[in-house]
């Protein structure tokens, strides 16, 4: 996609990062509090079908280091080729529960 823009060098990198939280539980609420729906409806899950999933969830991809979350971010960087001005890649603090 950017190779055909003339005069601009680019990069990509992605990197995969896995935060660990004590319980599934632990892990829900951390994505709840980030803004993450585990649904486009607006029906709640009934209380039944949350504990299974839990359950579920629980013995499914717990570990002895708990469970983890991973997701992925995506850097481009660029610059122009005749400026020489690169455009940094962020920081980004590490969250860890």
């Amino acid at each position: 996609m950017l190779a055909g823009l003339p005069g601009i060098e680019f990069s990509f990198e992605e990197v995969v990062h896995t935060v660990r939280h004590a319980s599934v539980i632990a892990l829900l609420k951390s994505l709840k509090g980030a803004g993450v729906t585990h649904t486009p409806e607006r029906k709640v899950p009934s209380a039944t079908r949350y504990r299974d999933f839990t359950r579920y969830y629980q013995e499914r991809f717990a570990t002895a280091d708990g469970v983890g979350a991973s997701y992925a971010v995506a850097y481009f960087r660029g610059r122009l080729a005749e400026a020489g001005l690169p455009v940094s890649r962020p920081r980004l603090a590490s969250h860890q529960e």
